[in-house]
């Protein structure tokens, strides 16, 4: 035998389980990592916070809130413009909610969302160990690389925020195509490869991050496989032709949600970011104990030191292809799986963010799983070196796992709430507008008017003149305290930053109606209505103008028109009564104030409405 021949033959381990080889052990090793997972990720289950974009998957989703097949119908068939969620299509996601809010699940009860992540992420931890025991054929290497992934800090993310669920199922679908495939590749079997492209087809229409998959299956065929080859590149057609119809898909429905694409940077700059954060989440992950909940984009990146790092790195790799193919094929798969959150296309405000290494993070295991196979074998070759070296690899991985735990529960507690959780993210950013905007409207929600109102100052401060999102919230908390004069001027500064605001436009509506300036209040409540027409509290709004202005007529016609929309308003109900009352139409008019006391008992103007009414007819 050649040397060339034995290396190559040591660079490749192949599984060696027997069709008859009992699977009581894998099966045990599974459940008790499975067991210390849930055990480190249970006080997820209790946390309370609602962050970015939870108000479009949740809160305000009237589809999800509504459990049954005409909303399932809607997510599936609502392809390149979603109406609840823009910027993806992801039916399986929102069904999966869905059916969570069928099941009890509610803005101010968000555990059973929190229940289903977490069966997601163990199932996605036991998909990760069946995968690399199919690849290495080895039980113990393969289960301890799944508990470093299941009890990892930086996959916390998905499991405790609610609008990530899509995460947590695009890894579902796409571990089960890859174990799909490599079944296939052994096999050769037909079915195998379809069962591979369905659950491809299902990881897709959960999220655009698996995306990669049939580049990611070449990758393997290269090695661990070792069946690249032509054959092996055509069979894959039909994967890729459903990667390029869900690009597409994907560039469509984005460029209508604001996402940035390739081309947001000039050539260089794009490099560097890709080169930045291909470090920054490595590091990450080899060394969690600096995670952000916001990652602001830095005042500058080093180019030098980041140039020398992937230089290093480079380095790194192609010198280990004289031991193993398992490095560079590991940081391949990592990379070409995160590539396109890297710096090509952005949609957050953040340069990066810890759940996109969901997914890639099976790279990094793979290299892993390789490593431990080789200390595995050499130390079950008898001698006494090995069997050291396999000790003291058991106690370091201890050591990692135990600090991953610690580091996990403590992650998880900025999670309690949502107030916590946005006060973490000012620790984490304090030079970045939006997460003191973030904050102040927590605040807001909880009505400390003050206190959020010095929130957006300080964002207003930072970035003075462009976040018409920051000048609309603060005239919302200025309104609250009847600071109307204030209110309008942040109300027409954030029209004017951003013109095609309809709820910037009825805001300032209202406070000029609150200041008796109705003409203008009415102007600027057709403006609302002009830019959406079901803006429903702009016709609330209108019609109080128009009352102002003594158009009765018009104002009943618009508050009626509200009061379809928004029938348990009871204030609306006594103004509208107000109005009929002017008409001389008594009968209605006390109808309205009986339907307003019926909504709020305790409202005293509307009961005093009601008896001045029926003494008048004698009643």
């Amino acid at each position: 035998m050649s040397k060339r021949t034995q290396k190559a033959k040591e660079n490749t381990i192949i599984p060696t389980q027997s069709a008859g080889q009992s699977l009581f052990l894998p099966a045990g090793l599974i459940l008790i990592v499975c067991f210390i997972a849930a055990a480190v990720y249970w006080p997820v289950l209790s946390c309370k916070t609602l962050t970015f974009d939870d108000e479009y998957y949740l809160v305000n989703n009237k589809l999800v809130q509504t459990p049954g097949l005409s909303s399932v119908k809607r997510f599936f068939c609502e392809i390149l413009a979603p109406s609840t969620v823009k910027g993806y299509y992801q039916p399986l996601t929102m069904t999966s909610l869905m059916a969570d809010y069928a099941l009890g699940g509610r803005a101010d009860n968000l555990t059973p969302f929190h229940i289903t992540s977490l069966v997601l992420h163990l199932f996605n931890t036991s998909l990760i160990i069946i995968f690399l025991y199919m690849l290495f054929g080895r039980i113990w290497p393969a289960a301890i690389a799944g508990l470093i992934f299941g009890v990892h800090p930086v996959t916390i993310e998905p499991i405790a925020w609610i609008a990530e669920r899509k995460t947590l199922l695009a890894a579902f679908f796409a571990l089960l195509s890859l174990i799909f495939y490599v079944r296939y590749a052994q096999r050769k079997k037909l079915k195998l490869f379809i069962a591979c492209f369905i659950a491809y087809l299902l990881a897709l229409m959960s999220k655009p991050s698996a995306l990669p998959l049939p580049f990611l299956m070449l990758l393997l065929d290269y090695w661990p496989l070792e069946r690249l080859s032509r054959k092996a590149i055509l069979e894959k057609i039909p994967l890729f032709a459903i990667c390029g119809i869900f690009t597409v898909l994907a560039m469509i429905s984005q460029s209508t949600f604001g996402i940035r694409g390739p081309g947001t940077y000039n050539f260089i700059t794009t490099v560097l970011l890709i080169c930045h954060n291909n470090i920054a989440y490595l590091y990450n992950i080899l060394w969690p104990d600096n995670l952000a909940l916001f990652y602001a984009f830095p005042m500058w990146i080093p180019a030098p030191l980041i140039t020398a790092g992937t230089i290093g790195l480079a380095v790194v790799l192609l010198i280990s292809l004289r031991w193993t193919k398992a490095l560079l094929t590991g940081w391949l798969f990592f990379f070409i799986a995160i590539f396109p959150v890297l710096g090509i296309t952005w949609v957050h405000d953040m340069i990066m963010a810890d759940r996109h290494v969901y997914l890639p993070f099976t790279g990094i295991l793979i290299f892993i799983c390789e490593l431990l196979s080789r200390i595995w074998d050499k130390a079950q070759g008898g001698l006494m070196r090995s069997k050291i070296l396999r000790f003291l690899a058991v106690i370091i991985l201890c050591v990692i796992i135990i600090t991953e735990m610690a580091l996990t529960r403590n992650y998880s507690a900025y999670w309690k709430d949502t107030e916590t959780h946005r006060r973490q993210m000012v620790e984490s950013a304090p030079y970045e507008p939006i997460v003191y905007n973030s904050l102040g409207i927590e605040l807001f929600r909880q009505g400390k008017y003050d206190e959020a109102i010095s929130y957006y100052n300080k964002a207003l401060t930072l970035r003075p003149g462009v976040e018409t999102a920051i000048h609309y919230n603060m005239a919302n908390a200025l309104m609250r305290l009847g600071k109307f004069d204030e209110a309008a001027k942040h109300y027409a500064e954030s029209v004017r930053l951003d013109p095609n605001q309809a709820d910037a436009y009825d805001g300032l509506g209202w406070a000029l109606a609150c200041l008796g300036k109705y003409d203008e209040a009415v102007e600027n409540c057709r403006k609302a209505l002009k830019l959406d027409p079901d803006f429903i509290t702009a016709h609330g709004h209108l019609g109080l103008a128009l009352a102002g202005e003594g158009k009765t007529d018009e104002a009943v016609r618009e508050l009626q028109i509200f009061l379809s929309k928004s029938p348990d308003d009871f204030e609306m109900h006594c103004n509208l009564g107000i109005l009929l009352e002017k008409q001389g139409k008594t009968d209605e008019a006390a109808e309205q104030y009986r339907q307003a006391l019926k909504l709020n008992p305790d409202y005293t103007k509307a009961g005093e409405r009601l008896k001045a009414v029926l003494e008048k007819r004698g009643k």
